[in-house]
Protein backbone atom coordinates (compact mmCIF):
# COMPACT_ATOMS: atom_id res chain seq x y z
CA UNK A 1 0.00 0.00 0.00
CA UNK A 2 1.38 3.33 -1.05
CA UNK A 3 1.92 6.48 1.14
CA UNK A 4 -0.71 8.41 -0.29
CA UNK A 5 -3.27 5.21 0.31
CA UNK A 6 -2.11 4.86 3.91
CA UNK A 7 -2.81 8.26 4.20
CA UNK A 8 -5.98 8.46 2.65
CA UNK A 9 -7.39 5.33 4.60
CA UNK A 10 -6.05 6.38 7.79
CA UNK A 11 -8.09 9.93 7.42
CA UNK A 12 -11.45 8.46 5.84
CA UNK A 13 -14.49 8.58 7.83
CA UNK A 14 -18.45 8.31 7.67
CA UNK A 15 -20.59 10.33 9.82
CA UNK A 16 -23.92 8.42 8.95
CA UNK A 17 -24.73 10.61 5.73
CA UNK A 18 -21.65 11.21 3.99
CA UNK A 19 -18.26 10.04 4.01
CA UNK A 20 -15.17 13.03 4.35
CA UNK A 21 -11.64 12.60 3.64
CA UNK A 22 -8.29 14.62 4.73
CA UNK A 23 -6.95 16.65 1.64
CA UNK A 24 -3.64 14.50 0.93
CA UNK A 25 -0.15 16.90 0.92
CA UNK A 26 2.71 16.94 -1.27
CA UNK A 27 6.17 15.41 0.63
CA UNK A 28 7.92 19.13 2.30
CA UNK A 29 6.32 22.48 3.63
CA UNK A 30 3.43 23.87 2.24
CA UNK A 31 5.13 27.52 1.60
CA UNK A 32 1.74 29.56 0.83
CA UNK A 33 2.10 33.33 1.10
CA UNK A 34 -0.77 35.30 2.25
CA UNK A 35 -3.51 35.90 -0.90
CA UNK A 36 -5.57 38.10 1.26
CA UNK A 37 -5.93 40.41 -1.49
CA UNK A 38 -6.45 38.05 -3.93
CA UNK A 39 -9.48 36.88 -2.46
CA UNK A 40 -10.95 39.80 -1.03
CA UNK A 41 -11.04 41.32 -5.06
CA UNK A 42 -12.43 38.00 -5.78
CA UNK A 43 -15.26 38.22 -3.55
CA UNK A 44 -15.71 41.82 -4.55
CA UNK A 45 -16.32 40.80 -7.89
CA UNK A 46 -19.02 37.96 -7.08
CA UNK A 47 -20.95 40.75 -4.32
CA UNK A 48 -21.18 42.84 -7.34
CA UNK A 49 -22.59 40.32 -9.69
CA UNK A 50 -25.08 39.22 -6.50
CA UNK A 51 -25.85 42.85 -5.97
CA UNK A 52 -27.60 43.04 -9.35
CA UNK A 53 -30.01 39.34 -8.68
CA UNK A 54 -31.39 39.49 -5.09
CA UNK A 55 -32.99 36.02 -5.68
CA UNK A 56 -28.97 34.71 -6.25
CA UNK A 57 -27.69 36.40 -3.14
CA UNK A 58 -30.59 34.91 -1.11
CA UNK A 59 -29.28 31.72 -2.19
CA UNK A 60 -25.58 32.62 -2.25
CA UNK A 61 -26.33 33.79 1.30
CA UNK A 62 -28.55 30.71 2.59
CA UNK A 63 -25.66 28.21 1.33
CA UNK A 64 -22.77 29.83 3.34
CA UNK A 65 -25.40 29.56 6.73
CA UNK A 66 -25.53 26.41 5.72
CA UNK A 67 -21.58 25.81 5.63
CA UNK A 68 -21.32 27.61 8.71
CA UNK A 69 -23.95 25.77 11.04
CA UNK A 70 -23.15 22.12 9.50
CA UNK A 71 -19.16 23.45 10.76
CA UNK A 72 -17.79 22.93 7.17
CA UNK A 73 -16.87 26.90 7.33
CA UNK A 74 -16.12 29.75 10.31
CA UNK A 75 -15.91 32.85 10.77
CA UNK A 76 -12.78 34.39 11.63
CA UNK A 77 -11.63 38.07 13.42
CA UNK A 78 -8.43 39.69 12.62
CA UNK A 79 -7.45 38.32 16.13
CA UNK A 80 -7.24 34.54 14.97
CA UNK A 81 -5.59 35.31 12.36
CA UNK A 82 -2.05 33.93 13.63
CA UNK A 83 0.88 32.14 11.48
CA UNK A 84 0.35 30.77 7.64
CA UNK A 85 -2.99 31.91 6.23
CA UNK A 86 -3.88 31.06 2.81
CA UNK A 87 -7.79 32.21 1.81
CA UNK A 88 -9.80 30.05 -0.46
CA UNK A 89 -11.52 32.31 -2.84
CA UNK A 90 -15.19 31.07 -4.24
CA UNK A 91 -17.89 32.21 -6.49
CA UNK A 92 -21.18 30.69 -7.84
CA UNK A 93 -22.71 28.14 -10.32
CA UNK A 94 -26.26 28.36 -11.26
CA UNK A 95 -27.98 25.48 -13.47
CA UNK A 96 -31.72 25.16 -14.40
CA UNK A 97 -33.31 22.63 -13.63
CA UNK A 98 -36.78 21.29 -13.10
CA UNK A 99 -37.47 23.01 -9.80
CA UNK A 100 -35.72 26.28 -10.95
CA UNK A 101 -32.39 27.69 -10.52
CA UNK A 102 -30.25 25.70 -8.26
CA UNK A 103 -26.65 27.28 -6.80
CA UNK A 104 -23.50 25.42 -5.74
CA UNK A 105 -20.66 27.16 -4.75
CA UNK A 106 -17.10 26.31 -5.80
CA UNK A 107 -13.65 26.76 -4.37
CA UNK A 108 -11.17 27.82 -6.59
CA UNK A 109 -8.02 26.10 -5.33
CA UNK A 110 -6.05 26.37 -8.52
CA UNK A 111 -6.35 30.36 -7.96
CA UNK A 112 -2.60 31.71 -8.47
CA UNK A 113 -0.89 34.17 -5.69
CA UNK A 114 2.76 34.81 -5.98
CA UNK A 115 2.89 31.92 -8.60
CA UNK A 116 1.84 28.97 -6.58
CA UNK A 117 -2.08 28.06 -5.75
CA UNK A 118 -3.62 25.94 -3.28
CA UNK A 119 -3.53 22.61 -5.52
CA UNK A 120 0.19 23.11 -5.85
CA UNK A 121 0.86 21.53 -2.67
CA UNK A 122 -1.81 18.76 -2.95
CA UNK A 123 -1.54 15.00 -4.07
CA UNK A 124 -3.83 14.31 -6.51
CA UNK A 125 -3.18 10.45 -5.51
CA UNK A 126 -2.69 7.54 -7.48
CA UNK A 127 -4.09 7.39 -11.14
CA UNK A 128 -7.10 4.72 -10.94
CA UNK A 129 -7.94 5.22 -14.70
CA UNK A 130 -6.71 3.32 -17.38
CA UNK A 131 -4.15 3.91 -19.39
CA UNK A 132 -6.19 5.37 -22.69
CA UNK A 133 -2.61 4.78 -24.69
CA UNK A 134 -3.22 0.94 -23.57
CA UNK A 135 -6.86 0.95 -24.42
CA UNK A 136 -6.29 2.12 -27.81
CA UNK A 137 -3.38 0.09 -28.72
CA UNK A 138 -5.48 -3.00 -27.89
CA UNK A 139 -8.10 -2.37 -30.07
CA UNK A 140 -8.91 -4.49 -33.11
Amino acid sequence: MSEQEKSFRDSLSFDGTRYSVRLLKKSGEMNLPNNFELARRRLEAVERRLAQDPVRREQYASIFQDYLKNGWAERVNDEEKSGRTWYLPHHAVYQQGPEGQKARIVFDGSAKYQGTSLNDHLDAGPKVQTDLMGILLRFR
